[in-house]
Order: C-alpha cells, then sequence, then structure tokens
C-alpha cells in the first residue's frame, strides 16, 4: 500500500503543475527534425492549447502511446522530455533502432499534423539544487538526458 500511496500522490502532484495532466492527453506532432543519423526530434502541442507552458524537471520523461500497426494493440514508450521547462509544447528524441515497433514507427510514419497521446513528465533524474556542480556521462542517444540539466543552468544564469 505505500508504494501504491506514493505512486498516487505523484500523480496528484503532477496533476497540479502548471500545463499538468493525469493519464494520456491527445497531442498534434508539430514539427519533426533530423538531428543526426538514425536520431529525430519530435515536437508535440496539446490539442487544447495551453495558456501557460508545461513545469517540469529537467531530466524527466514523456510516455508516448501510439498504435504502430493500426489493430489497436498500443505501445507506449519513454524518452526524455528534451524541449525545455516552460514551454507551450512537449519534445522528445529518439533513435531508431533496428526492430524497434515504435522507433521505426515514429521515424519512418508518424507524420507533422498526427494526433499521439502523452502522458505528462515524470521522473525522478533531475538536478539536487543543494549540489554546486554535477559531472554527467552519457554516449549515443542518451545524450539527451544529460543535456536537459543546461536548461537550468541557463535560466539560473
Amino acid at each position: 500500500q505505500v508504494c501504491i500511496d506514493k505512486e498516487e500522490a505523484l500523480y496528484a502532484e503532477y496533476e497540479k503543475r502548471p500545463g499538468g495532466w493525469r493519464g494520456l492527453k491527445d497531442f498534434t506532432v508539430t514539427e519533426i527534425a533530423d538531428v543526426a543519423t538514425g536520431i529525430k526530434s519530435f515536437k508535440f502541442e496539446p490539442v487544447n492549447p495551453l495558456t501557460s507552458g508545461f513545469a517540469f524537471e529537467a531530466g524527466q520523461y514523456l510516455t508516448v502511446k501510439v498504435d504502430p500497426n493500426g489493430d489497436g494493440l498500443t505501445a507506449p514508450r519513454h524518452y526524455t522530455a528534451t524541449s525545455p521547462p516552460g514551454a507551450k509544447y512537449l519534445q522528445c528524441t529518439t533513435k531508431k533502432v533496428a526492430g524497434g515497433v515504435v522507433s521505426t514507427y515514429m521515424h519512418e510514419t508518424l507524420k507533422v499534423g498526427d494526433t499521439v497521446k502523452l502522458t505528462p513528465p515524470y521522473g525522478v533524474f533531475t538536478l539536487d539544487d543543494a549540489a554546486p556542480t554535477a559531472v554527467l556521462l552519457s554516449a549515443g542517444a542518451d545524450t539527451a538526458a544529460a543535456m536537459q540539466p543546461r536548461y537550468r543552468s541557463q535560466a539560473a544564469a
């Protein structure tokens, strides 16, 4: 019961943030950009536009839920949010994985104007405000998670 209560408290907290919600919400793909070989960024804007931006912590992730085969069997995947906290859009950056059903769908089929379902940003891989410095090591597509803290340092400057 302790874990269930903690999870419920997190959902309630994320729902109360500016731009927050609970569960899945429809978003429109508004931009797809090639970042590097086999890596694309996907920008999502809510079907019902917001008056304020999305409050979340750099380093949190989005759950993207799509139906890659059009058979009603959805496939959720978690990707680090690569949009800056406070923006009126959400973004993730993905690597196309050989044999990956969702990454292949996103890279080859998903297009601007399509609708996907997203959860609010979640996760605890965030910077500790009390830490004076941090060293982050990363490689490949996982570099997106390590790049997120730059938004916090830019905001503080």
